[in-house]
């Protein structure tokens, strides 16, 4: 949805004018977070200031949703049978290695052991999108 909303308001704006009049803060970047390639050119009818106003609105609300729904998903992920993968390797790794090349030396040379996967983890690799602030 905030990728439709994105092309609303590119489909509507007459460029970055109208962007530094009704945000805060600049909405470009949004379309690399969200994996959308701006248009290469804005739309032919732009609206009038009160739409792209509620426009504005609409972006700021779709993103503050997405980010809602994408904590709510986060926190209902189950990261026991992930975090069972991760013990499983840390533990049979070496064994497995050192069966392959004979050496328990060998096998040990550059081993890290892996992390377990945590909540904190997760959100600081996909945090939550910029909220735009319309003016």
């Amino acid at each position: 949805m905030v990728q439709l909303r994105l092309r609303q308001w590119a489909a509507a704006s007459p460029g970055p004018e109208a962007e530094a009049r009704h945000f805060r803060a600049p909405i470009a970047p949004l379309w690399a977070l969200v994996g959308a390639e701006p248009p290469p050119r804005r739309g032919d009818r732009w609206a009038s200031s009160w739409r792209l106003r509620a426009i504005a609105r609409d972006l700021a609300a779709s993103v503050e949703r997405f980010n809602r729904r994408w904590a709510d998903y986060l926190e209902g992920l189950d990261l026991g049978p992930i975090n069972r993968q991760v013990a499983d390797y840390n533990r049979y790794y070496l064994l497995e290695k050192e069966c392959s090349l004979g050496s328990a030396r060998l096998a040990a040379r550059h081993f890290v052991p892996k992390e377990e996967v945590t909540l904190d983890d997760l959100r600081a690799e996909m945090p939550p999108l910029p909220v735009p602030e319309p003016i």
